[in-house]
């Protein structure tokens, strides 16, 4: 297998297993605040962290369609969103079962799938990958994200023609004025407009996991000086969004 054949089938068996929250911080629907069965009002008791818990969705459509196929918060809808505010945001809070749900309708022919690509530019030391609306109708999509697993991936092909697996750069969430946000899985719904973006910045690690082509000559630890095209793909939709995204890289 080429190095250019091993890194599709790479991002294609690592697309097609979505990511998992651990068992420890699993929301329970009812405690969680899902929009068809919360009655919770009582406030944030934390409003300085952003909510430590699921928050109430008694002020949203009680039926479960209405929830899937309904409008969105301003907040959670708009040309342009950053996956670090969206994801902890109360008022774009869902929950795993809606997540779930809305994974499934997106996946159908015709669904939300379809219109979806990914686009990613450099920001200085950084890269930004865009999860883009190609179509011509919105859509809803979901997101999650828990503190220790992995928000993007990133394979890096060196001018010699070697392909090296990084280290997962995660998403960079802070609550108001910096503060660190509750240790626990967060879903979230976002409606994205035809031509809208949401938007992951994330710096790049250096540290090689592994080496994907066949040459014998083993791998540093990390990268050497040089000239590199990153392969970078975001996880932080449950929905895939076609291949991963090229960017020019130097060390």
């Amino acid at each position: 297998m080429t190095s250019r054949a091993a890194l599709v089938f790479f991002f294609a068996v690592l697309l097609g297993c979505r990511k998992t929250p651990p068992p420890e911080p699993h929301i329970d629907d009812a405690a969680a605040g899902d929009p068809s069965t919360s009655t919770e009002t009582d406030p944030d008791p934390n409003p300085a962290l952003g909510s430590s818990r699921r928050p109430s969705h008694s002020a949203e459509p009680k039926a479960e369609g209405a929830w899937l196929d309904g409008g969105a918060d301003p907040a959670c809808t708009g040309k342009e969103l950053a996956f670090e505010e969206v994801i902890i945001d109360p008022r774009c809070a869902t929950t795993q079962k809606v997540s779930a749900a809305l994974v499934a309708a997106a996946s159908k022919d015709g669904g939300a799938a379809t219109a979806l690509k990914q686009e990613a530019k450099r920001d200085g030391d950084h890269i930004l990958v865009a999860l883009v609306n190609a179509g011509m109708a919105p859509v809803t999509l979901p997101l999650s994200w828990h503190p220790s697993l992995p928000s993007f991936t990133v394979l890096a092909e060196g001018e010699e023609r070697g392909l090296y697996e990084l280290a997962s750069p995660k998403l960079d969430v802070r609550g108001k004025d910096g503060a660190a946000v509750p240790k626990r899985a967060y879903f979230a719904r976002i409606v994205l407009p035809p031509g809208g973006r949401a938007t992951g910045r994330l710096k790049v690690d250096p540290t090689i996991v592994k080496r994907l082509d066949r040459s014998d000559g083993g791998a540093p630890p990390r990268l050497t000086q040089g000239k590199y095209t990153l392969h970078v793909a975001q996880l932080v939709s449950d929905v895939e969004a076609g291949p991963p995204v090229r960017v020019t890289w130097e060390l």
